[in-house]
């Protein structure tokens, strides 16, 4: 089951088959916590997490992942907007990566620093 979430013109979403992992490869590849990483790495990160994509008018502006057993532990990482959208109040939409997946109840970290949400 995947998710939707939208405000305006930005949406997010946890569908994988949405992600362009060629535009992720080109921001992380030139990120300091990534530099250099293959494609194909990419690409199986995306498939082995939960990937949030932040859209533009239907365009990958932003990434986020979730790295979980969907119980006790969740990791997020490799979080990035693209700077021509910094600062363009994407932030409220952006709120549902934080949000937790399906089945993930016990997680409590999911919702670290976003006190009274579910």
């Amino acid at each position: 089951m995947h998710h939707l979430w939208s405000k305006g013109d930005y949406e997010v979403s946890t569908d994988p088959a949405r992600i362009d992992a060629v535009m992720v490869h080109e921001f992380l590849t030139n990120s300091y916590w990534a530099k250099g990483i293959p494609l194909e790495t990419v690409r199986l990160s995306i498939e082995n997490s939960i990937p949030f994509g932040v859209y533009h008018v239907r365009q990958l502006v932003g990434f986020a992942r979730i790295i979980s057993d969907l119980a006790t532990f969740a990791y997020l990482a490799d979080v990035f907007i693209l700077p021509s959208h910094r600062g363009t109040r994407t932030f409220p939409v952006a709120d549902g990566m934080h949000r937790k997946p399906p089945g993930s109840a016990g997680i409590a970290a999911l919702d670290a620093g976003y006190p009274g949400r579910s």
